[in-house]
């Protein structure tokens, strides 16, 4: 007796699907190359909830978590508040991020509601130079109507895929191109967003002018593999160049941005080995 897996939840199991058809038992997905690439979505969650920090600041309790180590780019972290035992469910949250002397570009504001956790979402970006693992503080701001509570927390981040660096000729200044949204690429059309800075002794410059195109790929195995319909980023302002990438399979992918300064020659980076949910 054959125990079948249920591949057919999505596009990426077409090919073993005809392995039904033909052999009448599908293979062991586990055991072949496709898989090892492109582990079910649904099998993959969203991590332990790990506690970075606790503060108590004006009556307010703060604690900082995350779903996954911090690392270099855009990051979700959470925040669980209560005031005089309370659970805080709603607050306005943002977060600045220091290292040495600069601050890294802060992301929006969040009128945020907690969920069945009592969580507030706190969206927070981090720049070093690859391959280190760097100390920040994060301060953590909740608008909580008519006064603000701001808790510091001291935060290890480590090196990983949504930033890379960028060389420039006869510029010796750091650029880092970051992946900013989504946060959790998932199958369907949705904007796409990177930002561009140059870090200089005192702060994280927005790189403004450059012209960028991506090649969004995954690998099928075995020598194969497709795109998928993308429109480029453009420039925005403040450093964020914004395109839309209709990621039409969940799986392992990665994407190559094409960045040109100029006159300067094309360069090549790769976000290599993200999964779409």
């Amino acid at each position: 007796m054959c125990s079948c897996n249920p591949f057919f939840r999505s596009l990426r199991t077409v090919a073993f699907g005809v392995l039904i058809l033909v052999a009448g038992c599908a293979p062991d997905i586990s055991e072949t190359d496709f898989y090892s690439l492109h582990p079910d979505p649904d099998e993959v969650g969203p991590g332990t909830l790990v506690e970075l920090g606790s503060e108590t600041v004006d009556g307010v309790h703060v604690t900082l978590f995350a779903r996954e180590a911090p690392h270099v780019g855009v990051n979700e972290l959470y925040v669980r508040a209560s005031e005089g035992g309370v659970v805080i469910d709603e607050a306005t949250t943002s977060a600045v991020a220091r290292v040495d002397s600069r601050s890294a570009p802060q992301q929006s504001s969040t009128a945020a509601k907690a969920d069945d956790e009592d969580l507030l979402p706190v969206r927070v970006m981090f720049l070093q130079p690859k391959a280190e693992s760097v100390q920040w503080q994060v301060e953590v701001r909740l608008g909580l109507g008519s006064k603000t509570v701001a808790a510091a927390f001291d935060v290890a981040v480590e090196d990983g895929l949504w930033m890379q660096e960028l060389e420039r000729p006869g510029d010796d200044s750091r650029y880092y191109v970051t992946w900013v949204a989504p946060v959790r690429p998932s199958t369907g059309d949705a904007p796409f967003e990177l930002a561009i800075y140059r870090q200089t002794e005192d702060d994280f410059v927005p790189v403004e002018g450059a012209v960028l195109d991506l090649y969004p790929y995954m690998d099928m195995g075995a020598g194969e593999g497709h795109s998928t319909p993308y429109a480029a980023p453009v420039a925005v302002g403040g450093g964020r160049y914004v395109g839309k990438v209709n990621f039409i399979m969940s799986g392992g992918w990665d994407m190559t941005v094409y960045v040109q300064f100029g006159q300067d020659e094309q360069r090549t980076i790769v976000f290599g080995g993200f999964t779409v949910y």
